[in-house]
């Protein structure tokens, strides 16, 4: 009897460590060299779940990975790939245009989808603080819609990708992770006395 109730606890504790999460508060969030501002709760997921990205990176939901995700990644360098699963790498100095489309490119590997790009089909020029980037809407062919923001700072490249499971969703929470994807910027550098 007891070797079975702590079988059952066990248990309990592996699922409960695979589906861990913690609160992201309202407010300023940073996420390595990252800053985004929110202005509602999420979650924190565990980053095992998600294809693990170069760079610091953290994946936030509101209601489970599932349904929808905006996953935040910060300081990709110069020569690495946005996913460590592979594709073409970043190279400080690319234009605007070629960060879009590398960002494109590595969709699939966080959809796990075909990627097809919607909305206006060309990206918009978008401020990050003091950096300018890139902003665009997309769908896959399964029905997952989101938003990518992406720029790059001091050689490195800032990405953030929301993902929802379909459009009831995406009207849903897409203009909350707008928010937080449009409000981010860079820590800035500090500058110590002499």
């Amino acid at each position: 009897m007891k070797s079975k109730v702590m079988l059952v606890l066990l248990a309990m504790v592996a699922i409960a460590g695979c589906a861990s999460s913690s609160r992201v508060y309202v407010g300023v969030n940073e996420i390595g060299k990252l800053r985004v501002t929110t202005t509602s709760e999420w979650r924190s997921i565990d980053s095992t779940q998600m294809p693990a990205a170069n760079g610091t990176s953290r994946t936030w939901t509101k209601t489970g990975v599932e349904t929808e995700r905006l996953m935040l990644i910060s300081g990709i360098t110069s020569g690495a790939s946005i996913f460590r699963s592979g594709g073409r790498a970043f190279s400080s100095g690319m234009s605007s245009n070629e960060i879009a489309e590398l960002v494109e490119e590595s969709l699939p590997v966080l959809l796990s989808d075909t990627f097809v790009q919607t909305q206006a089909g060309e990206p918009r020029e978008q401020a990050f603080g003091q950096n300018g980037g890139i902003f665009f809407e997309f769908s896959s062919t399964s029905g997952q819609q989101g938003l990518v923001g992406a720029f790059e700072h001091e050689e490195q490249l800032f990405v953030s990708v929301f993902v929802a499971a379909d459009a009831s969703t995406f009207s849903q929470y897409g203009a909350e992770a707008e928010a937080v994807i449009t409000s981010a910027s860079t820590r800035l550098k500090t500058i110590g006395r002499h």
